[in-house]
C-alpha cells in the first residue's frame, strides 16, 4: 500500500508529514531500511516489547503493553481540575460521516484481507471549534527508554481528551525531530488523531515504544540522507514547535508546564486571536 505522506522544507527544516502511523511503517518497509531490528539491540530499539506485537500496535492502533495508564489517568485528573471552567465549550455541527480511506483510522479486517484500496474506516465531523494542534516528542538519545516514552505520550493523551470533551477538534502528532550533519532540522511528524475525528486513547498509547525513532524515523531519515548518519536528537527549539504546534510536549515537561501552555492557549481564543485552521 502506497504510504501517504508529504515534506515540506521551510527555513532549513525537513518537515515529513504523515497521515497516520501505519503510513509511516509502510514508507519504512517501502525504503528498506538497512537499520537493523533484529534480536540484536532489539530491547533498546523496541523496550521490552517483541518487535511484531510494537508494528501491530502501532499499524492497527491499539495500545501498546507498555503504555503508562498511571500517569495518563492522574494528569487527565489532574489538567481536568486546572483547566476547569476556563476552557471556553466549542459547538460541534454536523453528523459525523463514514469515511473509507487508505490509511488512518480503524482498520476494517475484512476489508484489508480482500486486499481492498480503502482497509480503513475515519468517522468525521464538521466543526465550528479552532483546531488544536498537539504534538509530542516521540524520540531522544541513548538514554531515554521506553518508560519515558510512554510518560510523554500519556501526558499528551491526557491534554488531548481534555481538551476533546470541552468540545475542541483536537489533532495530535508524534513528533521525531534530529539535528542532522550541517545543523539541519530534520522532523518527523506522525498524525494519531485528526481533528474532527472521536479521540481514540488505545492509538495515542500505541506510541510509546523507541522504534518509532530508533527503527522507522531512523530508517527514512538515514535513506533521505544517504552518507549522513542519523543525526542527533535533541531539544525541539520553540521556533519549531511554535510553527507546527499549539501545544508541545517535551521529555522533560511536566503537567504545570502543559496546563500553563493549555491555559494560555484558550485564553487567546476567549480573546479572538485563534480562528480555524
Amino acid at each position: 500500500m502506497h504510504p501517504t505522506y508529504k515534506t515540506t522544507t521551510t527555513d532549513g527544516v525537513i518537515f515529513r508529514d504523515y497521515a497516520s502511523m501505519h503510513d509511516l511503517v509502510a514508507h519504512w518497509h517501502q525504503v528498506g531500511s538497512h537499520y537493523e531490528r533484529g534480536s540484536n539491540g532489539g530491547h533498546w530499539h523496541h523496550g521490552p516489547v517483541d518487535p511484531k506485537t510494537t508494528e501491530s500496535c502501532l499499524i492497527s492502533g491499539l495500545a501498546n503493553p507498555e503504555a503508562d495508564m498511571d500517569t495518563f489517568n492522574k494528569a487527565l485528573r489532574e489538567f481536568k481540575k486546572a483547566l476547569g471552567n476556563s476552557t471556553a465549550q466549542s459547538t460541534v455541527s454536523g453528523k459525523r460521516r463514514k469515511l473509507r480511506r487508505k490509511s488512518g483510522g480503524r482498520l476494517l479486517m475484512n476489508a484489508y484481507m480482500n486486499e481492498d484500496i480503502k482497509p480503513f474506516m475515519l468517522k468525521s465531523r464538521k466543526t465550528a471549534a479552532p483546531k488544536l494542534r498537539v504534538g509530542f516528542r516521540s524520540n531522544g538519545n541513548g538514554h531515554v527508554d521506553a518508560a519515558d516514552l510512554s510518560r510523554t505520550a500519556a501526558l499528551a493523551c491526557a491534554v488531548a481528551n481534555c481538551l476533546f470533551q470541552r468540545g475542541y477538534a483536537v489533532e495530535v502528532s508524534s513528533i521525531v525531530a534530529s539535528v542532522m550533519r550541517g545543523n539541519q532540522w530534520d522532523v518527523t511528524a506522525t498524525r494519531l488523531v485528526n481533528a474532527g475525528t472521536k479521540m481514540s486513547t488505545p492509538r495515542l498509547l500505541s506510541c510509546c515504544t523507541p522504534a518509532i525513532h530508533r527503527v522507522y524515523a531512523a530508517g527514512i531519515r538515514s535513506n533521505d540522507h544517504k552518507g549522513r548518519g542519523f543525526g542527533k536528537a535533541s531539544h525541539i527549539p520553540s521556533h519549531i514547535t511554535d510553527r507546527y504546534f499549539d501545544v508541545f510536549i517535551n521529555l522533560d515537561s511536566t503537567t504545570e508546564q502543559i496546563t500553563n501552555q493549555t491555559l494560555g492557549l484558550l485564553g487567546k481564543i476567549k480573546s479572538g486571536l485563534v480562528t480555524n485552521k
